[in-house]
């Protein structure tokens, strides 16, 4: 696994580890071109030999890019660095899904159906490159429900 300040693929300084799953990482990092803090998508190690998984991986980047709605990151950039590929793309930043869930006390009929309406167009489009995202890969920034 990376550490905070190393520079991955010359360009790219690991800042802080935001999410971490069964086979992948997602960190904050720095790009040092520009000045702008990104997320960087990584396989982890012991998963890079899952021809599967590293072929949806590959998939996701060039779909991620055309990709043009506020229900999924933008993809900037894909790489590859000692073997192990990793994808660039937009950090957000607040409530994840899974937070959400847990935080909401009360759910009015409208809020859910606009809920689900929200969660229908995120989950199309991510499974257009990908499978579909973890509830902890989804960001409710954009959205919020609220009780009346």
């Amino acid at each position: 696994m990376p550490e905070a300040g190393r520079l991955l693929a010359g360009r790219y300084l690991l800042e802080r580890l935001v999410a971490e799953g069964g086979m992948g990482e997602v960190w904050a990092v720095r790009q040092q071109a520009v000045g702008v803090t990104v997320a960087v998508k990584r396989i982890k190690r012991e998963s890079l030999d899952n021809t599967t998984l590293r072929a949806r991986f590959e998939r996701e980047a060039p779909v991620g890019a055309r990709l043009r709605t506020p229900h999924v990151v933008q993809v900037f950039d894909y790489g590859e660095e000692d073997d192990a590929p990793f994808l660039v793309m937009e950090l957000l930043e607040g409530e994840d899904f899974a937070e959400f869930g847990e935080a909401q006390t009360c759910w009015t009929l409208p809020g859910m159906r606009r809920l689900a309406s929200w969660l229908s167009r995120s989950f199309h489009a991510r499974s257009l490159g990908s499978s579909a995202p973890e509830r902890k890969s989804i960001s409710m920034s954009p959205w919020r429900a609220t009780c009346s």
